[in-house]
């Protein structure tokens, strides 16, 4: 977590969450937008769920891709929940996030 809050460019900024894939940790969070989950290689839980775009002091904007069997949050909702990240988003310059149940 100490180099996510040093990383200043983009490319530092991915590195250092690349180094947290699948570690789990709390994270608080407000949500900004909902969109449906869609895209080659996802899991059938996750396809057609619901991608849960928020912002955090930690990781600043997120996306957390929720099963399509659980209740997505409402517009600007505050959430605390524990995570863990799963990848990159290329094109919008963001990790994507799960729900960390384990």
């Amino acid at each position: 977590m100490k180099h996510l809050a040093e990383a200043v460019t983009l490319s530092a900024r991915k590195s250092a969450i690349d180094s947290l894939i699948g570690q789990a940790f709390p994270l608080a969070m407000k949500v900004t937008g909902l969109d449906r989950t869609i895209g080659p290689g996802l899991s059938k839980k996750l396809l057609f769920g619901t991608t849960v775009i928020a912002t955090s002091a930690l990781l600043g904007e997120v996306e957390m891709r929720l099963g399509n069997d659980q209740q997505p949050p409402s517009m600007g909702q505050a959430l605390d929940l524990p995570v863990k990240i799963t990848g990159w988003n290329f094109a919008h310059g963001r990790p994507i996030l799960e729900v960390a149940l384990d």
